[in-house]
């Protein structure tokens, strides 16, 4: 029986499109992500925090629990996108003073 999964669906976008996300689990890292890709981290069900880490910033955390039988569903990116890229301040603001919120992950919202 396969174990439930962690998918996780980076958005494509030009902020940090060179460069992965690293994916940690309960603080250790168990998987990269790059721009615009989905990726399937097996999980023994239980109990996980999960956040986004790229050099010394990182996404929120968010608090998963995983279930014998279903996958988990999570969507993630950068926090500058929009006009907010073309701000020359964006990026040292969140850098210096949101570093915990450079990055977003979101649980993925249903398909209507």
């Amino acid at each position: 029986m396969e174990l439930p999964g962690l998918v996780i669906e980076r958005d494509s976008q030009f902020v940090n499109a060179a460069r992965n996300y690293r994916v940690m689990v309960d603080d250790a890292e168990i998987g990269r992500i790059e721009d615009g890709e989905t990726v399937r981290i097996p999980l023994e069900p239980g109990e996980y925090e999960v956040y986004l880490k790229i050099d010394w910033c990182r996404s929120n955390k968010v608090a998963v629990s995983m279930k014998t039988d279903q996958d988990l569903t999570l969507r993630c990116g950068c926090a500058i996108r929009g006009w907010h890229y073309l701000n020359p301040f964006s990026m040292p603001y969140y850098i210096f003073f949101r570093r915990h919120k450079y990055l977003y992950l979101l649980d993925k919202e249903p398909v209507t």
